[in-house]
């Protein structure tokens, strides 16, 4: 498989993992609540979630890209970085590079807005 089809795999397999997150959580951030969780602490902003919440949400989303690997009959790598949970089937070191990457875009648009 060519690096450009792998690279595609990838994106795409991001947004499967992408829909499930938007399914167990609302999707817009102006919902006051979520299905099962607590209130936003502003309208317009997603809540912070507990530590036991992200524990949970990390294990949901695992559960569904193992599943998924499963379905596709596709063994994928997990990176876990501090922003991003990273599957892939490109090399381990390409792989480890793109969610290196990930984490330093993720840091720098948090820092150019502010957030």
């Amino acid at each position: 498989m060519s690096a450009t089809w792998r690279a595609a795999w990838v994106l795409v397999f991001a947004a499967i993992v992408a829909g499930a997150a938007s399914s167990a959580y609302s999707a817009t951030p102006d919902a006051t609540t979520r299905p099962g969780k607590g209130q936003t602490d502003q309208k317009g902003k997603w809540p912070k979630l507990s530590t036991s919440e992200q524990a949970d949400a990390v294990t949901e989303l695992k559960t569904f890209a193992d599943n998924a690997a499963k379905q596709l009959d596709r063994p994928l790598a997990l990176i876990e970085t501090q922003f991003f949970l990273f599957y892939s089937d490109l090399p381990s070191q390409e792989a480890q590079n793109w969610a290196s990457l990930l984490d330093r875009m993720y840091a720098r648009l948090a820092d150019l807005f502010g957030v």
